[in-house]
């Protein structure tokens, strides 16, 4: 007697655990299909060790901003200072995407105004690159370039 309700008790508990185990599973798929969509990569990630802004030439840019964090306006750059800018920029060399992350001090942006009426935000914090909200580990110099050139604007202004 005691054998055969052992025997039905495991076969209960086995058949038990295997309910929850697929119960388990279609609750994981459905949750996996009400989540939103997955962003575009191309959108938000470039790859390592890439010059994002290579390319870019004064032609693809009507207007470049500057506003520094404790600014309450932005700062339009000049055609020279945005031939320089243009230059500084398409130097800057991205490692690895890099999860955003709270710190303190100051933070440039710079605002590109392109000419097919996009604009593309760039902040520099190094050792991050943020492009469009997106944080990125730039190679320093390049990086400490722009910065060094938005803070001479800025002091000029």
């Amino acid at each position: 007697m005691k054998k055969s309700l052992i025997i039905f008790l495991t076969i209960c508990l086995t058949i038990l655990s295997s309910a929850c185990k697929n119960t388990n599973t279609n609750e994981q798929v459905e949750t996996k299909e009400q989540l939103p969509p997955e962003p575009s990569v191309t959108q938000h990630t470039l790859p390592e060790k890439s010059k994002p802004f290579e390319k870019l030439i004064s032609d693809d840019v009507t207007d470049i901003k500057i506003m520094e964090s404790s600014l309450k306006s932005e700062i339009t750059l000049s055609e020279d200072d945005s031939l320089h800018m243009i230059e500084l920029i398409n130097k800057l060399v991205i490692t690895r995407k890099a999860e955003k992350e709270v710190r303190l001090g100051q933070m440039v942006q710079i605002i590109l105004e392109k000419s097919d009426n996009t604009s593309v935000i760039l902040k520099c914090f190094s050792p991050y690159l943020i492009i469009d909200d997106v944080w990125y580990e730039a190679e320093y110099e390049p990086l400490e370039n722009v910065d060094q050139f938005a803070n001479e604007i800025i002091k000029r202004s």
